[in-house]
């Protein structure tokens, strides 16, 4: 933890090698984070990018050295986000392919145990608009009102897009019941 510390504190003072052993300590892990929003590896890979760039320029402003990679994190979140932004792929949100109510009626018995590849397939099949508000939410910790103020949505789309995404989710990992007739 003081390595970090003093690995951040050099990094302010514009040390390019402290720079680059930062870069090299975190840049896998917040790819992942960015993979998430995105699922494309070269996007993800540009997102690390700019998101290390802004880094570099607005170190200085980090007051805490401890809170460095949740700081990083929320770079990289924006920047995802702002390249969905872009891309008008969070329109998805307001207008995420409806469930049927007739749909809403399951049968919660017969769940099996799911592999983490099955739980990763439902999590990479979400509609974007859902993938989104779901990884903000239960993955990066954001409260509703967090996201719908990034998003420009309301508290309430928020909160419904995760319901959605939640019971996708379930629906997606439902196992019908195996019964042995003998």
């Amino acid at each position: 933890m003081q390595d970090d510390i003093q690995l951040i504190e050099e990094c302010k003072q514009r040390s390019n090698s402290a720079f680059e052993k930062c870069y090299n300590k975190y840049a896998q892990k917040m790819k992942g984070v960015a993979y998430r929003y995105l699922g494309d590896h070269a996007k993800a890979e540009d997102v690390l990018h700019d998101s290390f760039v802004k880094v570099y320029e607005k170190i200085n402003t980090l007051k805490d050295n401890t809170l460095f990679e949740g700081w990083l994190r929320r770079i990289v979140v924006n920047q995802a986000l702002d390249l969905l932004k872009s891309e008008k792929k969070l329109k998805e949100i307001e207008h995420a392919g409806q469930l049927n109510q007739d749909d809403e009626s399951s049968n919660s018995e017969g769940y099996g145990t799911i592999s983490s590849k099955q739980l990763s397939d439902a999590l990479a099949s979400l509609p974007m608009g859902y993938k989104t508000i779901f990884n903000l939410h239960v993955v990066d910790g954001f409260q509703h009102k967090e996201i719908a103020e990034r998003l420009g949505i309301s508290e309430g789309t928020s909160k419904s897009q995760l319901a959605k995404a939640k019971l996708f989710l379930k629906k997606k990992l439902e196992k019908p019941v195996q019964i042995n007739e003998e």
